[in-house]
């Protein structure tokens, strides 16, 4: 059983042109993923990692139809990039970026009020259905399919406990990095 990715999800990269999500974006699709767009600001038309680069993500939605975004922008965009992949009603939204302001984040969570998207983030190391898809950071090779579910905001943690849980034979149905909370968000 797979919880909010699979191997029907179609995923968006914001900042694929990026270090960072060109190389997620190329490992995403290594493990099977199906990366079908990228969006950057004024790139629009371009293409990375064999992935079709768009100006916005409405774009890119009308052309490519993803299901799912995951971001790897700089803190300071990242709200507007979050802004844009939830207007457009996405499945599940991964916010990858660390550092986020409060506040920002907090009209983000007054968004998405307004719609079914879940976001999962931010700081987080993404969500993977072993063997079907990954959206985010996950390192694919320590998952196997099975039927144990992992939720954790400790990145590290997540990948200690699923290595356990894989050298012991029990495999993974998905595992969830929630993303670590602001520490005012906390009390």
């Amino acid at each position: 059983m797979s919880v909010l990715v699979d191997e029907d999800t179609r995923v968006l990269v914001q900042g694929i042109t990026g270090g960072a999500g060109q190389f997620h974006a190329e490992r995403m699709r290594a493990y099977g993923t199906d990366v079908v767009a990228g969006v950057v600001p004024g790139r629009g038309g371009t293409e990375t990692a064999g992935v079709p680069v768009y100006d916005t993500v409405a774009a890119a939605v009308r052309e490519r139809e993803p299901t799912a975004a995951v971001t790897f922008v700089p803190p300071a965009v990242a709200a507007d990039a979050l802004f844009e992949a939830i207007d457009a009603e996405l499945d599940v939204v991964v916010a990858v970026t660390e550092g986020i302001p409060i506040q920002e984040m907090l009209r983000v969570r007054r968004r998405l009020a307004a719609v079914d998207t879940r976001l999962i983030g931010p700081n987080t190391p993404g969500v993977i259905t072993p063997g079907a898809a990954k959206v985010g950071i996950l390192p694919g090779e320590i998952f196997t399919p099975g039927s144990v579910g992992v939720v954790s905001r400790s990145g590290t943690l997540t990948y200690e406990i699923v290595d356990a849980l894989t050298e012991r034979g029990f495999g993974q149905s998905t595992a969830i990095g929630i993303g670590k909370r602001h520490r005012r968000e906390q009390d």
